[in-house]
């Protein structure tokens, strides 16, 4: 435990995390304040009042009390409209806590307040303990260890990955930084300093890089621009400049990176595994029998990245079927061809790294074992 820690500190410490913090005051509107409130009073009428307004319409009076920040105590009145006409409504009922944006002019005088949001954080709180409970319970020391590597994994993309891009970093190069940290990280916490943990982190890296340039190549010559996602249409007017392409193709390595990580992790440890149980096992048999697994785990893997794909795009491709389009015009939409790129390139990245991983772990195993076979008897250990 104490190598892992010395690792990781040499790892962070070499990486000068305070050049790339982001200054609040090039994304922050001085002039609104963004708080929580607790809804304490909730007056409900029809909006019946106005010639070009729907009748169906509710308007709620609120009054809400601000919890935290510069207006903490203070009681502001809010009025908000749940229109029947829209999918997306915040419906607020009393006891709720919501957030607010509070509005001041230049010598910081209050002009007025609007509803921001929901406040979800704490039932998302809720969640994220049940998770790290079953973990630990289920899991034990591999468990915490898991739960270490998420927390690294977050703070490597929230610390590292973000604030280069805002920088005006390269988006691909940031994601690449960003792999090899959560790869090195995750698997030496995971499995330790030895030879499998380095086979699986060159199948992992292998996999990763063989995903992204392949989404390069087909992303230039399919046209790929990257701007047809909604919220890369709003980075554009945003106060930082960003490459959005290279964006896209960024998310594409870093979606990856975990279904290839947990392929080269399990490949490894099943070649070293065997090597351990049967000694006289030759290299040409550890390949064959890696293969035989890689086989195993590669179909259940692509699925997992493909249907997680399927899955965030779900209400647009049904979006695009309810507008009776053919497959090819679906197909052909940037949209859908962006999310199929993701998919096929997270997946021959995956396909890739079974025989590299099988190739690094049988070679670093067959090696292993010829060096403790060399051993004199008086070092070899029982």
């Amino acid at each position: 435990m104490k190598k892992i820690l010395l690792f990781l500190f040499i790892i962070f410490c070499t990486i000068n995390i305070s050049t790339l913090n982001v200054k609040a005051d090039t994304l922050d509107n001085p002039n609104i304040i963004s708080a929580r409130a607790k809804v304490v009073g909730v007056k409900e009428e029809n909006n019946s009042t106005g010639i070009s307004e729907n009748k169906g319409d509710i308007r709620q009076i609120i009054t809400v009390q601000v919890t935290n920040g510069k207006y903490k105590g203070k009681v502001l009145t809010i009025e908000n409209t749940i229109r029947s006409d829209l999918a997306y409504n915040l419906d607020i009922h009393e006891k709720d806590t919501i957030l607010v944006l509070i509005m001041e002019d230049k010598n910081g005088n209050y002009l007025g307040v609007n509803i921001e949001d929901m406040a979800r954080d704490t039932y998302l709180l809720y969640l994220v303990l049940i998770f790290a409970l079953l973990m630990i319970i289920i899991g034990k020391l591999k468990g915490v260890k898991s739960l270490i590597t998420l927390v690294i994994t977050g703070f490597t993309i929230w610390k590292v990955f973000i604030p280069m891009i805002i920088k005006g970093y390269s988006p691909i190069g940031a994601s690449i930084l960003t792999c090899v940290l959560i790869s090195i990280t995750t698997l030496v916490i995971t499995s330790g300093l030895n030879n499998k943990t380095l086979s699986a982190l060159f199948g992992t890296l292998s996999g990763v890089i063989i995903a992204g340039v392949i989404s390069l190549i087909i992303g230039k010559y399919a046209n790929i621009t990257g701007f047809a996602n909604e919220d890369a249409q709003l980075l554009i007017n945003a106060p930082i400049k960003i490459d959005l392409k290279g964006l896209l193709f960024a998310g594409i390595i870093m979606g990856s990176l975990g279904a290839v990580m947990d392929i080269g992790i399990s490949i490894s440890s099943a070649i070293f595994e065997l090597k351990e149980v049967n000694k006289k096992m030759s290299k040409k048999d550890l390949i064959t029998s890696g293969m035989n697994i890689g086989k195993d785990i590669m179909g259940t893997m692509s699925n997992t990245l493909i249907l997680a794909y399927v899955g965030s795009s779900i209400q647009m491709i049904l979006l695009f079927v309810a507008y009776n389009m053919s497959a090819s015009e679906v197909i052909n939409k940037e949209l859908i061809a962006s999310e199929i790129l993701r998919a096929l390139s997270g997946s021959i990245g995956l396909v890739c790294a079974i025989p590299i991983t099988v190739g690094i772990s049988s070679l670093l195993a067959e090696r292993k074992n010829n060096i403790t076979q060399e051993l004199p008897d008086s070092l070899e250990v029982n």
